[in-house]
């Protein structure tokens, strides 16, 4: 298949997911969940679907994680009544780690520039 078809399809899912998540989910613990990315095998049966979250720090992103495998069924059916695909794709849900490795790197940079400004004023 096409790669293009598959990034197509992979961009039109992620605004599916993520308008259900805006409008359709009633759990309010999925209200701060956002879907970054979404990754289709190339047969388009299996869909890794990447998320972050904000919300206060209690909350981890395993428990995230379950509250949307338990909701699974629901993205399943908003999938099929779009009819994006003829198939329904296993779904598995992936915490997203960029925006926590943007930070650390960002952080070390700040570092850096902290260190060098010293350095510079001796």
């Amino acid at each position: 298949m096409p790669r293009i078809r598959i990034q197509r399809m992979e961009s039109e899912l992620e605004r599916l997911f993520n308008l259900a998540l805006q409008h359709d989910v009633r759990d309010s613990r999925l209200s701060w969940v956002s879907i970054t990315q979404i990754r289709l095998s190339p047969d388009m049966k299996f869909a890794r679907v990447f998320f972050t979250f904000y919300a206060d720090e209690s909350t981890d992103a395993v428990q995230v994680a379950e509250l949307l495998t338990r909701a699974t069924g629901f993205f399943k059916g908003r999938i099929a009544a779009a009819h994006l695909m003829r198939s329904i794709p296993d779904i598995r849900f992936v915490y997203d780690e960029s925006e926590q490795n943007a930070r650390r790197i960002d952080a070390i940079f700040d570092k850096l520039t902290a260190q060098r400004m010293f350095e510079e004023g001796e």
